[in-house]
């Protein structure tokens, strides 16, 4: 497993991107988009020798190992994400709770966590425009997977989807209620990170 966060929430023109990951791999690479109509690869790093760290308290500084990245393209302000990013798996309320919904979807890639929305989203009232961030697959085990859309039943692809959509405005969706209780309870850093973009993004 593979997880990281940026050491700051923006960087100014021409700076570099410190991100802070623990990993049990002894290598990995980190790979870096640009989100505006959709994404845009960025830079794609040269294999970097992984460290493991330990998780600290919610207020602490958790000093995890730091990488220098180059952003390689001109980018405008904005949200960059790393694609591969897992988060919100290990807190508790879990973040994908009971309350949790999202856009119809065609594919879901388990390896990466690459959502594929669907091409026939629109007939759910989803449109096509709308940019998926994150998702958390909801399996076989998952208490409830009624009936939606085109599917009948546990059929078709259950998903909680973190998103945003823009049209004179923007609006995000998290895809779980349990977005609040998590940062008003035991923290996940991530969580905290993109609820702090988000809101410095809608606030600019």
């Amino acid at each position: 497993m593979i997880r990281g966060y940026p050491r700051h929430a923006s960087i100014r023109p021409g700076a570099r991107l410190q991100l802070q990951a623990s990993t049990d791999r002894p290598r990995f690479r980190a790979a870096l988009y640009r989100w505006g109509d959709g994404f845009e690869p960025g830079m794609r790093s040269d294999r970097l020798p992984g460290k493991h760290a330990v998780d600290e308290g919610p207020a602490d500084d958790w000093h995890w190992p730091d990488y220098a990245l180059a952003l390689g393209l001109p980018m405008c302000s904005g949200v960059y994400l790393a694609q591969g990013e897992h988060f919100g798996h290990d807190t508790w309320p879990p973040l994908a709770g009971p309350a949790c919904d999202g856009a119809p979807l065609a594919a879901f890639d388990h390896d990466s966590g690459k959502a594929t929305l669907s091409a026939l989203c629109h007939r759910a009232g989803t449109p096509h425009s709308y940019q998926v961030l994150a998702a958390c697959h909801l399996d076989r085990h998952w208490q409830d997977l009624p009936s939606r859309e085109w599917h009948a039943a546990c059929e078709g692809i259950h998903a909680a989807t973190l998103g945003i959509y823009q049209r004179g405005g923007a609006v995000f969706s998290a895809g779980t209620t349990d977005w609040a209780h998590v940062i008003d309870g035991p923290r996940d850093r991530r969580v905290e990170r993109i609820t702090r973009n988000v809101l410095d993004r809608l606030l600019a």
